[in-house]
Parts: C-alpha cells; structure tokens; sequence
C-alpha cells in the first residue's frame, strides 16, 4: 500500500499497531505514562522510551517492555516515573541537538512536548 493512500483512520491503526501494540506499551497500566510513552515512541521509535523507562526503573535495557519492565514499574509510583521519564526525554533531546545542531529549530517544540507531560 502507498502511504499516499492512506486514510487518517488507516495511519492512527498502522501507528497503534506499529509503536503502541507491538511494542507492548498499551500494556502500561498508567493512562497518563501509557500517552508519555506511546508519543516518545511514535516520535523516536519505541526502544528509545522503553530503553530510557527500563534505565529509570533499574532494570536490563535491551529496549523490550517485558515481563520483567512491567513487573518492575508495578512496583513503583505511576507519577515518579511518569515525571522522571518527562525529565530524561527532556536531556535526551538537548543531547540530540547537541549531536546534530541543525536540529536546533525543532528543539523549543519538542521539549515543551516532552515538558507537557510533566505532572504537579
């Protein structure tokens, strides 16, 4: 299929099926880490947000939200990970821009994305 030939309803199925199911973060009890994490995922691929979620909980990064991964966020407090994730995607874009200045025009935008998710 031609992506040009896609409709809005057949590219929201291809991105859910692709960077939210396959990847299993439709499996995150947490609606407000489940959203965090299926649009760090959308925007970076998904071994970038769960890497960085497995880093946060102190667990293996081989870049799988496993059995392991979610057993280990069951343990812990929705809204600290939630925000610790928030505060790691935000130093993760700065070390982005850093590595490739050209990127530098996206940088206010994406971290107000990422700043979005921050709960009080």
């Amino acid at each position: 299929m031609d992506i040009r030939d896609l409709t809005p309803d057949d590219a929201k199925a291809l991105l859910n099926a692709k960077y939210i199911v396959a990847p299993h973060i439709d499996q995150i009890p947490d609606p407000q880490l489940r959203c965090q994490m299926s649009d760090w995922s959308v925007n970076s691929g998904p071994e970038v947000p769960i890497r960085a979620l497995q880093h946060i909980l102190g667990v293996e990064r081989d870049g799988e939200l496993g059995p392991v991964t979610l057993a280990a966020l069951a343990q812990r407090d929705p809204k600290d990970i939630n925000n610790r994730l928030a505060t790691y995607r935000i130093a993760f874009l700065y070390d982005i821009v850093k590595a490739n200045p050209r990127l530098a025009k996206f940088q206010r935008g994406w971290i107000n994305r990422a700043k979005s998710f921050l709960l009080a």
